[in-house]
């Protein structure tokens, strides 16, 4: 099926030490989008040893068969 979407309207989002936000799937259904709403800002760094980069991320996985799914949109 189809991922969900993410929703956020916030003053300011700080991702950081690895902090993320996704939506991802790993079948035929597309992945949900991700629209962010900061007023004053969006900060993202640095990462950990288990999730890797800090990030926002939409994506499909690893899926290889016929007519798989797209990612969604990231709107920020």
């Amino acid at each position: 099926g189809k991922g969900g979407s993410i929703y956020l309207d916030t003053d300011a989002l700080i991702l950081q030490n690895g902090g993320q936000f996704s939506s991802s799937t790993f079948g035929v259904g597309d992945s949900g989008d991700i629209l962010i709403s900061a007023d004053k800002q969006v900060f993202i760094t640095g990462f950990s040893r288990r999730t890797k980069s800090s990030g926002i991320f939409s994506s499909n996985g690893d899926n290889t068969e016929l007519g798989a799914g797209r990612s969604g949109t990231i709107t920020i």
